[in-house]
Order: structure tokens, then C-alpha cells, then sequence
């Protein structure tokens, strides 16, 4: 029996119904052999895993599931705690039980994208991770925990699920190269770079961590070779958080800040694969990826709530347009008298940005032919994201940004 059971623990969760049993894996592709090719490896030891990941996230931030020893119908295996919450992709549809207009829902997104806990949450967990060496964090591997009270959304929690990717022998291990990604999707399968912004909190707890207590935390539970990679791991994150290129502050979440924007990278930050990834499994939560930059422009966002502005009109229409089906698409879904009304007018970059970022060809072009003008913006590219998207009237675009003649 593995180091650890504690059989009234596994007994409590199972009959509170607060945990799922899962029986211990005997093949898994998970190491490498010399020429770097994915190998089955027999008896992965996938609970133990959990369990090292466990222990260490005590240690640190309590942001993964509990993990403890289990034994069922006389299969060794894991008992892993229910995780509060949902998956990134359906808190969408429960912001639209209380905020079922696209003019009730922005401000609670923005509220959502901005709170500081969260985004705490979530640079603890990418921490975490980057001491367990976990391959196989994406959207469908932590759970997010909200509430709504009196029209605004309270974080209350993330929880890490499913922690047996870690933990390898080798420091940095990928399998880039090695995996089918049109099955994986999001799916991550490499070791999470680390974030450019922590907390003082958060480097201390780090800092406590000694590499020669791993030992002790893990108990039997690893070879050798996998604990000397992870004290290596958290050596060398504790030498980077102690470098000019981590930087230190006081908070994390503030809309229109610098810090914010930071996380916008996904290499870098779990928040911008999070905005990065999130946008392939549910069409709101596309909306809400593509408006990122403009949700940080405190005056645009003003003036879309504004009720009589052209361009809140038009935006309005669409987001009632995509919140519904996208599949119902139809260019009579954009009122023209709406769009006439912006004739001889400077818009602003942002509102551009939307319309280019629908991929829907008739909206923009007919905008482009309507206005006068456009407003730059120095953090906006809107030639680069008309190309990104393959928006077939650049020189139009370029016209009114008044680059060309």
C-alpha cells in the first residue's frame, strides 16, 4: 500500500459524496527515450502524482483538488475531491442568467476579467505547476468558482483537477512534436513558463519551500530521479523570482494597467492561455476573448454603454447576434440604418477592431465606406489584426486610417 492511506480520510469522501475514485493507470505515453520519441511507460504511478501534488500544493496555495489513497473493490487507485465550481467555458452561460443582454453582461465580464483573486488564483496555480512540472494544464484542468451577489461577480475560488502529468525526470519535459494537436486542441502538454508578475506573497511562500524538504513531503511516493528534477524546477524558479526579470508588486488585478496587460502572452502566463484557448469551446466566451483589449479602454467602454451612440447600436446588435447561435448569422441581422447613421463620421480604432474581429465581411466594409475616418489608437494595430483575420479590404482600411491617399 502506498505511503500515506489514511483509510478513515478515503472513507469520509466517498460517503459524503465529496470525491470520485479513480483506479491507478498500468500504461500511460508519458517518458522519453534517447532520440526524444514518447514511450509507454508501465505503471506510471499516476495516483502517486496526484498525491506529490497534493502535498507540495499544501505547502504553497491550496489551489489543486485534495488528493488522498483509496481502495475500491480491491483496486488501489486515488480518491480526488469534487472541485467547487465549473469549467471556464460554462460561467458564461450563468453570467447570462442574471445579464442576459449583451449591455447587462460586459460590465460583469469586465468585473470577472479584473479581479485581482482571481488572477491571483491563477498565477498561483501556473506557480505550482512550474515546481510539479505539470504537462497537461488547460481549460478543462481547473475549475473556477463564482458567485453573484447583488448584480456583481464574486471569485470565490480555481482548483486544479487531474495532477498525474507531472513530475518527470526530465526538468523541462514537452511533448511538443509527439502529440496530434488538432485532437489535443488547447491542450498544453508542456511545462508552463513563468509569469512576469507575482506578488510579495507569493514569492515568499516560494522562497520557504527548501529543495531538501521534498524528501520528507514526498515519503516513498517518486523515484529518485523525478524528485532531484523537482527540486531543480523549484531551485531555478526560486532564482528567477529572485531575478530583475520577475517583477514584484502589490496587486495583480487593475483594469487598464500595465500589470494586466502582461498577462496577455499564453507562453508566459496561464491568464493569456486562458484568453488565448478559451475562445474555441463557447461562442460568448469568444466574444469576451475578442473584446480583451477593448474591455481595458475605460472610455470606449463608456461610451458602448452609452444607449443613442451608432456604434453601441451596432455592437449591441451584434453581440445579440453571436450570444445566440452563430450558425444564425445573416448580414439582415445588421440593421443599415444603423450603420448609415455613422455616415461622414470618426470612429474610434477599437470599434474597428470588433467589427474585424467577427470575420463577417459585409459589416466592416460597409462601415469603411460610410465613415470618414478613424480614430488611431497606439495600442491597437488595426492593420495587423485585418491581416491576422484575412480582411480582404486593407488598402479601404488603410484609407481611413489615412496611410495611404
Amino acid at each position: 500500500m502506498w505511503k500515506g492511506y489514511d483509510p478513515d480520510e478515503e472513507k469520509k469522501a466517498l460517503v459524503a459524496k465529496t470525491g470520485n475514485f479513480f483506479p491507478e493507470m498500468l500504461g500511460l505515453p508519458y517518458k522519453t527515450d534517447s532520440n526524444g520519441k514518447s514511450v509507454l511507460q508501465e505503471n506510471p504511478r499516476t495516483g502517486q502524482r496526484n498525491l506529490m501534488a497534493t502535498r507540495i500544493d499544501q505547502q504553497l496555495f491550496g489551489v489543486l483538488t485534495r488528493t488522498t489513497c483509496g481502495v475500491k473493490d480491491g483496486v488501489c487507485g486515488i480518491v480526488m475531491q469534487i472541485a467547487p465550481g465549473k469549467f471556464i467555458q460554462d460561467l458564461i452561460p450563468q453570467l447570462q442568467t442574471i445579464a442576459p443582454s449583451s449591455k447587462e453582461l460586459l460590465p460583469l465580464l469586465q468585473d470577472f476579467i479584473s479581479n485581482e483573486d482571481f488572477i491571483c488564483s491563477l498565477t498561483e496555480l501556473q506557480l505550482t505547476d512550474c515546481i510539479t512540472g505539470e504537462l497537461d494544464r488547460h481549460i478543462h484542468n481547473y475549475f473556477i468558482d463564482i458567485a453573484i451577489e447583488n448584480g456583481k461577480v464574486i471569485f470565490k475560488s480555481i482548483r486544479g483537477i487531474d495532477n498525474d502529468m507531472g513530475f518527470s525526470s526530465k526538468v523541462f519535459p514537452t511533448y511538443t512534436g509527439y502529440v496530434n494537436e488538432r485532437n489535443l486542441e488547447d491542450y498544453r502538454y508542456k511545462t508552463p513558463g513563468y509569469p512576469k508578475c507575482v506578488t510579495q506573497e507569493m514569492k515568499d511562500k516560494i522562497l520557504a519551500l527548501k529543495p531538501e524538504s521534498l524528501d520528507t513531503i514526498d515519503n516513498g511516493l517518486l523515484e529518485k530521479e523525478e524528485i532531484d528534477a523537482t527540486k531543480e524546477r523549484l531551485t531555478l524558479l526560486q532564482e528567477y523570482l529572485n531575478s530583475d526579470s520577475c517583477t514584484v508588486v502589490e496587486k495583480l488585478g487593475s483594469v487598464g494597467s500595465t500589470i494586466l496587460k502582461d498577462y496577455n502572452e499564453p507562453d508566459d502566463s496561464y491568464f493569456g492561455d486562458l484568453r488565448e484557448n478559451g475562445s474555441y469551446y463557447n461562442s460568448c466566451f469568444e466574444e469576451f476573448s475578442d473584446l480583451f483589449e477593448e474591455i481595458l479602454d475605460g472610455e470606449w467602454v463608456d461610451t458602448f454603454r452609452s444607449k443613442n451612440t451608432p456604434e453601441a447600436n451596432i455592437i449591441t446588435n451584434l453581440f445579440d447576434v453571436i450570444n445566440g447561435d452563430l450558425n444564425s448569422v445573416t448580414f439582415n441581422n445588421i440593421l443599415m440604418k444603423e450603420v448609415y447613421a455613422l455616415k461622414g463620421q470618426s470612429v474610434n480604432a477599437p470599434f474597428i477592431a470588433f467589427l474585424l474581429r467577427q470575420q463577417i465581411d459585409f459589416v466592416p466594409t460597409d462601415v469603411l465606406n460610410t465613415i470618414s475616418s478613424i480614430t488611431p489608437d497606439d495600442n491597437i494595430d488595426l492593420v495587423q489584426i485585418a491581416e491576422e483575420y484575412e480582411y480582404p479590404e486593407i488598402d479601404l482600411l488603410k484609407q481611413k486610417l489615412g496611410l495611404v491617399n
